[in-house]
């Protein structure tokens, strides 16, 4: 059986895969200036419930899933990893690039600070 934060994963990497087709085929990234915040912020809460998932699924261990600083990082990496890839993809470069990257990777990991305080006081809910 799965473990809720298996389910709550999958429906939040749904909703984020959804969000993000729709919002390319509406040009919403270019139209509406503030889009990419909400995405960002449900992005890191999805990387950390990923992990999670896969601690629960026994890919990763669970004291390593479940460590702050060790999440922090691959949350931080993802975050990079994604900004040099959209600026690789698009090969536009902004006025603000640099405060919309420190921003959009501040946001993502807002989301998985969020996320992990989620997943742990659903894990501690879930032990009693």
């Amino acid at each position: 059986m799965l473990k809720t934060t298996t389910i709550l994963f999958l429906i939040a990497l749904s909703v984020l895969a959804a969000l993000h087709f729709i919002a390319l085929s509406l040009y919403l990234y270019w139209q509406v200036w503030w889009f990419d915040i909400p995405m960002h912020l449900l992005g890191g809460f999805t990387v950390v419930l990923g992990i999670h998932t896969l601690a629960d699924l026994c890919i990763v261990p669970r004291a390593y899933a479940t460590a702050f600083l060790n999440v922090f990082c691959i949350i931080l990496t993802i975050a990079i990893a994604w900004e040099v890839f959209q600026y690789a993809v698009t090969e536009v470069l902004k006025e603000n690039y640099m405060s919309d990257t420190l921003s959009d990777i501040a946001i993502g990991l807002t989301g998985a600070v969020v996320g992990y305080t989620f997943s742990k006081r659903l894990q501690a809910s879930q032990i009693q």
